[in-house]
């Protein structure tokens, strides 16, 4: 190119070639090598690029169709060898995205064969094939892609990110982090980024506004539980507040939020108003919390208060179990595992822990493990739900249903009902679950009960042509305020247009 035709092209941003520009692509879409190092734009189209609307975000279709015209008219341009790769690259890019579209992995992965025999270099095209193989179970034929196009591509955020979903599937969450980490570093905000940082506990998927213009974000979890701990601080709480925040936070997976409310109901403890027995739940809690962060030093320090303080307490024996089985000591956790179900059968978490295949003395059998501990407890609700849900999900729908209405008869918590309100919707047994409802009080019971059960039983009620209840269940998730805003669009969603909007 002369000096001439780089002046007008600094000039014009753009080369004028007879009824074409030729457009420089952004020199990181360059860098990938998706592109030639300019396409041809008809003037007019070229003279509207931008920094911010470059050629290079127009489809690879579009600019290979303008690319074949181009050639049309100026064959011997400087140009047209990756001109013609373009050309070719192009019906096939649209069949990739297509099929990526759709994800249908396996039909995208021969059209990128394709797509790289006609340009080699294209590090785009390795990188998703490295995607689809990933998304196809093919790790290493994955990670080969990868490490191919490493240097191009490593200014790319859905590289790292995509890189970070194979170090996961590989067994390696820390640099998959760190992989997470660099992709919103090069694209603050990157979904799949925050996303999977927020599926592996390090950030806190938050809504603001209202629901009739909801934004999502996200804060890593210490500014999340800072701010939560802020809000409890804005009022005396009782200890009872506390315990229950602690354990709440543990079942949805919060440990350092349960950490948090169960240190502040220690704290509490020195004013001497608690009962006796919460005195005891909070220690455990702090126990439980310290078990679940893996501060196990913690958590034996606060399992010799407690054994201290109430050594024949269904916590201690729950906590001493639940402990020894995160040190490996199977059997000693056995041991207090079966002393705490002796003293309540109806602990869910000490079920699951009995019912692991690696607890020692259980028969190795499931339907065995399971027939005992029916004929061990025969009075705990939770060993009947637990099985429920097991039978259900192992396809044994009619002896599941049976279990799910006797543990409802025995007085399941919301916990228990929960679940398997849960596993009986998914399965389609729709009916099942308002059976559960009868049994179980009534849907009238449920009105201030968990959000997520009381969507449950909404959606099956619904399904099972009962709208009132329905909408009766999915208006008191609407309108309250303390539940996730996720959950409350779904549910005024269900309600449907003709329901006033909650502000």
């Amino acid at each position: 190119m002369g000096w001439w035709s780089r002046f007008r092209e600094r000039w014009l941003g753009y080369e004028p070639v007879g009824r074409w520009g030729l457009c420089r692509v952004d020199a990181a879409a360059y860098r990938r090598g998706s592109l030639p190092e300019r396409v041809p734009l008809p003037r007019r189209e070229a003279r509207g690029m931008t920094r911010r609307t470059g050629s290079d975000r127009l489809p690879i279709a579009r600019l290979a169709e303008y690319a074949r015209e181009f050639l049309a008219e100026h064959p011997r341009h400087p140009d047209a060898a990756a001109l013609q790769r373009l050309v070719a690259k192009g019906p096939l890019a649209e069949r990739i995205e297509t099929a990526l579209r759709d994800r249908r992995w396996s039909e995208a992965i021969p059209v990128l064969g394709e797509l790289l025999e006609i340009d080699p270099g294209d590090a785009r095209a390795r990188f998703l094939l490295g995607v689809c193989r990933l998304q196809s179970g093919d790790t290493p034929a994955a990670e080969a892609c990868f490490d191919q196009v490493a240097e191009r591509m490593e200014i790319d955020a859905d590289y790292h990110a995509a890189v970070g979903r194979l170090r996961e599937a590989t067994g390696r969450p820390g640099d998959a982090r760190a992989c997470y980490r660099r992709a919103l570093e090069l694209q603050p905000g990157h979904e799949g980024a925050l996303e999977r940082l927020h599926a592996l506990g390090d950030l806190v998927e938050i809504f603001l506004g209202t629901l009739d213009a909801p934004e999502r974000a996200f804060l890593p979890v210490a500014e999340y539980e800072a701010l939560i701990e802020r809000i409890w601080d804005t009022a005396p709480r009782e200890v009872r507040y506390f315990l229950d925040r602690s354990h709440q936070s543990l079942r949805i997976g919060q440990p350092g939020l349960a950490l948090r409310a169960a240190e502040k109901a220690v704290a509490r403890l020195a004013e001497g108003t608690a009962a006796p027995a919460e005195r005891i739940e909070a220690r455990a809690a702090y126990c439980r919390a310290c078990i679940a962060l893996v501060r196990l030093d913690e958590a034996g320090a606060a399992l010799r208060q407690l054994e201290a303080e109430a050594p024949d307490s269904v916590w201690t024996a729950s906590c001493r179990g639940h402990l020894q089985w995160a040190l490996g000591d199977r059997d000693e956790a056995a041991t207090a595992i079966r002393q705490a179900l002796a003293l309540d059968p109806n602990r869910v978490d000490d079920l699951r822990i009995f019912l692991d295949p690696g607890f020692p003395g259980r028969p190795r059998d499931l339907g065995e493990t399971l027939n005992h501990l029916l004929n061990a407890y025969p009075q705990s609700y939770a060993v009947r739900s637990v099985i429920a849900c097991a039978m259900v999900a192992r396809g044994e729908r009619r002896r599941g249903v049976e279990l799910a209405i006797a543990a409802a008869r025995l007085g399941a918590g919301e916990d228990c009902l929960l679940d398997i309100s849960g596993t009986l919707g998914k399965a389609g047994l729709d009916a099942d679950v308002c059976r559960l409802i009868e049994v179980a009080g009534g849907w009238e019971r449920f009105l201030q009960s968990d959000a997520f059960l009381r969507s449950n039983l909404a959606a099956s009620l619904a399904r099972c042509g009962r709208p009132e209840p329905a909408r009766a269940l999915w208006r008191s998730v609407v309108e309250d305020e303390s539940v996730h805003p996720a959950l409350r669009l779904r549910a005024r969603e269900a309600l449907g247009k003709d329901e006033a909007p909650a502000r």
